[in-house]
């Protein structure tokens, strides 16, 4: 029962710190997903192996399931949830009227409405729910990442949001904005959609200056899972981003719409080079063919951000 109970509370740790993020929210799905498509051969390799029974199979099966769960989350002092309406919109079987209900019944802060709209954007749910929640107060551009970025995964959520105001050009602590992540999840339609309401093509991250003055300052506007240290490739920018997690496609848009290609981030790696650590073979030859050079001087350690 004690150990049900700490795998319920890593559970929910788990769904708290997915919902911080879009990148969290990804890697939160990618363990259900693997954690999911596990049980079945689980479960066939307990019975025939050890010839349990049915119910001893499902124990051993989650038991040894849970271990991956304990392994990926890990210990935590935080015993948090996501909030009821959060988790609401994380269930699509709920519809605009109940959750219109819900808030007039509950009386919601506009903090509340304003995660519930992130958890909204996260489940791509409809177009009536995001108006709902911003009538009822749900802020557009405040928080460490604004709620554009919880779309991304979505071209009709992000375009509503620019429709709405949104921010196109938000920055978090790190400087990255909006068009880094659609670079990452390789969606070319909501790159566009940026660019065309004016994202900034040559966005950098911060420089090793800022970085230093925010380690030294770490308070109100970085979540507590974020660290500075983490960050290497200051200076980096969008076009070095997409030479590294994008393809030729996408490196040509950037091109056409000005971006920088002979810049080079703090650490002296240019955008061919970053294509290279990488292992993009298709991004290097064509980085290439514009007359990048890699330099030879530079380590291709681990990280790319």
């Amino acid at each position: 029962e004690n150990l049900e109970k700490k795998y319920d509370i890593l559970k929910s740790y788990f769904r708290y710190w997915a919902y911080q993020s879009i990148g969290n929210f990804r890697l939160y799905k990618a363990f259900w997903k693997e954690y999911n498509n596990a049980i079945e051969p689980l479960e066939k390799y307990f019975k025939s192996n050890f010839n349990f029974d049915k119910g001893s199979n499902i124990y051993y099966t989650s038991n040894a399931l849970n271990e991956f769960l304990n392994w990926a989350v890990g210990e935590t002092k935080i015993y948090k949830d996501i909030s009821p309406l959060a988790k609401i919109m994380s269930n699509k079987n709920y519809s605009v009227s109940y959750i219109q209900d819900f808030i007039f019944s509950n009386n919601p802060s506009q903090d509340d409405l304003t995660i519930a709209l992130q958890a909204a954007l996260l489940n791509q749910r409809e177009k009536e729910i995001l108006e709902l929640l911003i009538r009822f107060g749900a802020r557009i551009d405040e928080g460490y990442e604004s709620v554009i970025f919880y779309a991304l995964e979505n071209y009709e959520n992000t375009n509503f949001l620019i429709q709405n105001g949104a921010n196109v050009n938000q920055a978090n602590a790190f400087g990255k904005t909006p068009l880094f992540y659609a670079i990452e999840f390789n969606r070319l339609d909501i790159i566009k959609l940026l660019l065309d309401n004016g994202a900034n093509v040559n966005q950098k991250y911060i420089n090793n200056n800022e970085k230093l003055a925010l380690s030294a300052n770490i308070g109100s506007n970085t979540p507590y899972f974020i660290t500075f240290c983490a960050l290497e490739h200051t200076s980096k920018n969008v076009l070095m981003h997409a030479a590294a997690y994008g393809n030729v496609e996408i490196l040509k848009l950037l091109i056409s719409k000005g971006a920088n290609f002979n810049a080079v981030d703090d650490l002296g790696f240019n955008a061919l080079d970053f294509a290279l650590a990488a292992g993009k073979k298709e991004n290097a030859d064509y980085l290439k063919s514009l007359g990048l050079k890699a330099n030879e001087n530079l380590f291709y350690g681990d990280s790319l951000e």
